[in-house]
């Protein structure tokens, strides 16, 4: 028997389930330890805990308790760094070679010796697919006006070309991602958000010319940029964002 859900979902009914069963966690490097250890009642005879430590790690709003305690570093994170036996698979299927191209070389240079690598394409190609829509603007109240005016430009012209569903747009920031969902009709998403997901055609608003160390985080930034399965957009200013995979987009111009 296979049985599926959120780890919420599950612990409304862990006394109904199998005992000893083979535990499956994917997003693993997302999961707070503490949820794992909700499932340790089960006595599972193995754990496969598949995730991405580059990506965003657990939530933790309370950061004393986060400073004391590490719950920020998912046990995933930790097991990776203490235990050489990791299977590392570094062949992406989704985005465009250009796309991949701006942090194919983040594994390498951030992870555990043990396990850092260059990511692959599973099939390469030449196409044009990623694109800077240079736009000036001042952030207030963490939006961007002059962004969205170019974005409702941006994503009237690609429904034309594509279906209107196949086209995301994310922010940094849930403000931006409110207006903008009032302004095109259409749910946007914060990055945060849509950690997981993926879609044919991503517009990304970057709403700040100066960056905050939440916005230009490395983690959040590889989120961003690693969605798009077709071609990407990035509106905004990155001139004085430092994490690499922005300044990877600079190269480009």
């Amino acid at each position: 028997t296979v049985v599926a859900g959120t780890t919420t979902g599950l612990n409304q009914i862990v006394e109904q389930l199998q005992k000893k069963p083979i535990l499956v966690v994917e997003e693993a490097a997302k999961m707070a330890e503490y949820n794992l250890s909700l499932f340790v009642q089960l006595a599972p005879t193995k754990i496969i805990m598949i995730g991405d430590v580059m990506q965003l790690p657990p939530l933790i709003k309370n950061k004393s308790l986060d400073q004391e305690s590490l719950l920020s570093k998912s046990l995933f994170y930790k097991l990776i760094n203490r235990y050489p036996d990791v299977i590392v698979l570094n062949k992406q299927h989704r985005v465009p070679t250009q796309i991949c191209n701006l942090y194919r070389h983040v594994y390498f240079r951030h992870l555990p010796s043990n396990i850092a690598t260059v990511i692959k394409d599973a099939k390469a190609d030449d196409k044009d697919s990623i694109h800077y829509l240079e736009v000036y603007g001042k952030m207030v109240n963490e939006t961007n006006l002059n962004e969205v005016r170019e974005i409702i430009q941006l994503f009237n012209q690609l429904k034309l070309k594509y279906q209107k569903e196949t086209v995301t747009i994310l922010s940094f920031y849930k403000q931006q991602a409110l207006l903008l969902s009032k302004e095109t009709q259409q749910r946007c998403f914060t990055v945060d958000e849509f950690q997981g997901l993926e879609s044919d055609v991503i517009i990304l608003s970057m709403v700040s010319r100066r960056p905050s160390l939440f916005s230009d985080n490395l983690n959040r930034n590889l989120v961003a940029f690693s969605r798009a399965k077709i071609e990407m957009w990035v509106v905004g200013d990155v001139y004085e964002w430092e994490n690499e995979i922005c300044q990877n987009l600079l190269q480009l111009k």
